[in-house]
């Protein structure tokens, strides 16, 4: 490149004087990058240079080489668009007299200026904006070499695709796709008040600059970067249509994105007299512009996404993961720039599905060990014999287990929101049959017994059967009459609450009458019938004693009436 004006800092320019015989102006060769020139003569090329410049065209003019360059500071080059930023090495090559004869300059030529020429050798090009560029011109590329001391090897990567998918090759139909809105500017409290209806739940973020270069550029590489694994399909993106508006408007020439007056522009962007009111109606609904002080400045921004999401819950789930950890980059990034300033958040009426499922699940252990530990401690109270309580909960949790193995392993479902309600809602449930078979066997009586005798077990056992079986099999038959209907239901949830409701069923009643019983006959306490009433409820006790005392009453009268009747 060549331009005759001071554009590197050094040098500069001066006034022609006509009576004089000749004038001198400096040149100077740049070069920016690593590359080394190859079979290039520098003083032949800086007189071919200068004989090309219009001020000097048929000039007489002498090219006199003065010294060796120098290596100056590096060039710190960012691109603007993205704001990347490279550092390249800087080298003053050579420096020249240009002794010009002014008599044979045109007329109309008023000021010489030095003449400088930049090689920009295995470095980014650098571009000079209004009227600085048109001051450049292009002259052919020079031959270079590579002169960095690492080799350069082609390496294999695994960098996943990006970018918007056009919507033709959407896997689905536009209408079954889902909507993924990224937003900036807004600020949303993250839970309503306890009681009353909620306020206003969201604000504009103050804290964000929509003229920062760097808010601008984040928000177009989102739509530039989208990984293909988040599936989005679109003919447009709001900040890829704003990139196109300004190129366009600039005429393609110069740094026209960011911009410095962002909302400005973006008001000229859904302007109707610029692009209709069709391009208007698409995009308005995207933007919020402020009113009163903050009239005609931009507030918030979002940014759309049409995605061919998952329906499957659990895929779902590592769907919306995917979005987290692409935004959070995102916003990592920001933060290099601005700091702890606004950040971009998503949000989808499809994230409901997947967050609930999510709560859901993280919440169902610690609600079944509570559930389990309130059923021991109930347990305890209406037996006031721990043995016997735990017994109960060991049969409630191979009831849970094994209506866990049903609706996974039978029945082939996902575990989502119905089945951990199921699981959760008929511990309740399972745990009435056992309780009132062990509180039967708890409150009888068989006598004058030891502790841990097999005979007073049978005893209880029995006792406990006779007493609660029939009451224990009638509450379950008419609960299974009722819930089969329920089969044959249309509607899913009442299809799987039916189906859970017989299985619970038929599993609380085996594991009431067959494992219970079993467990009772084999391993269940006996209390001492001489110590005090402790082990039982004081009612149970009460009567115990009660009886106790008719069965001594009478067996003393048949003794004396024996006595009388011998004697």
């Amino acid at each position: 490149r060549m331009a005759p004006s001071d554009d590197t800092g050094l040098g500069g320019c001066q006034a022609v004087d006509r009576s004089a015989v000749s004038a001198t102006v400096s040149a100077y060769f740049w070069r920016v990058g690593e590359g080394a020139l190859e079979g290039v003569e520098l003083t032949d090329r800086i007189r071919g240079g200068i004989a090309q410049l219009p001020q000097l065209a048929n000039a007489s003019f002498r090219v006199t080489y003065l010294s060796d360059g120098s290596r100056m500071p590096d060039v710190v080059q960012q691109n603007w668009e993205s704001g990347e930023v490279a550092v390249s090495r800087h080298t003053l090559d050579g420096q020249w007299a240009v002794e010009i004869d002014i008599s044979t300059l045109r007329e109309d030529v008023e000021e010489l200026c030095d003449y400088h020429e930049v090689c920009h050798c295995l470095a980014s090009e650098c571009v000079y904006p209004g009227a600085d560029r048109a001051a450049w011109q292009d002259r052919d590329s020079l031959p270079i070499r590579d002169v960095t001391e690492e080799p350069r090897v082609l390496q294999a990567t695994s960098s996943p695709q990006t970018g918007i998918r056009p919507l033709s090759m959407s896997p689905i139909p536009q209408h079954l796709m889902k909507q993924v809105t990224v937003l900036f500017g807004i600020d949303v409290e993250e839970s309503g008040p306890l009681l009353g209806a909620p306020g206003r739940l969201w604000s504009f973020d103050s804290r964000i600059d929509f003229n920062n270069v760097w808010t601008q550029r984040i928000m177009k590489s989102i739509c530039d970067d989208m990984p293909y694994d988040l599936m989005v399909f679109a003919d447009s993106c709001v900040m890829d249509s704003f990139y196109d508006f300004v190129r366009v408007r600039s005429g393609g020439s110069g740094l026209f994105f960011p911009t410095e007056d962002f909302h400005g522009d973006m008001l000229s962007f859904v302007n109707p007299a610029f692009n209709g009111a069709a391009f208007q109606r698409q995009f308005w609904q995207d933007l919020w512009f402020g009113e009163g002080d903050q009239s005609g400045r931009l507030m918030a921004l979002k940014l759309e996404f049409p995605t061919a999401a998952p329906s499957d819950s659990e895929k779902l789930k590592q769907f919306k993961a995917k979005w987290d950890d692409y935004i959070s980059s995102k916003n990592a990034e920001a933060s290099k720039h601005f700091g702890s300033g606004a950040r971009a958040w998503h949000t989808a009426e499809i994230w409901k599905e997947a967050v609930a499922v999510e709560a859901t699940l993280e919440s169902v252990q610690v609600t079944i060990v509570l559930a389990i530990a309130l059923g021991l401690l109930g347990s305890w109270i209406f037996t006031q014999m721990l043995k016997l309580a735990m017994m109960v909960m060991l049969s409630v949790v191979l009831v849970i287990c094994w209506q866990l193995f049903f609706m996974v392993t039978m029945m082939k479902w996902k575990i989502g929101a119905i089945e951990v309600i199921s699981l959760i809602v008929f511990i309740g449930y399972s745990i009435t049959y056992c309780i009132h078979l062990v509180h039967a066997y708890a409150t009888h009586t068989t006598g004058s017994e030891g502790q841990g005798s097999v005979k007073a077990r049978h005893k209880r056992t029995a006792f406990a059967l006779g007493a609660m079986g029939g009451a224990i099999m009638g509450s379950a038959t008419t609960t299974l009459v009722s819930a089969v209907f329920l089969l044959f239901c249309q509607v899913v949830i009442f299809t799987k609450f039916g189906a859970v409701i017989c299985a619970i069923t038929l599993l609380s009643i085996f594991f009431s009458l067959v494992f219970l019983p079993a467990l009772l006959m084999g391993f269940g306490p006996i209390p001492d019938s001489e110590r005090s009433c402790a082990p039982k409820l004081l009612t149970t006790c009460v009567a115990s004693r009660y009886e106790q005392a008719v069965d001594d009453t009478i067996a003393e009268s048949g003794s004396e009436v024996s006595s009388e009747e011998s004697g």
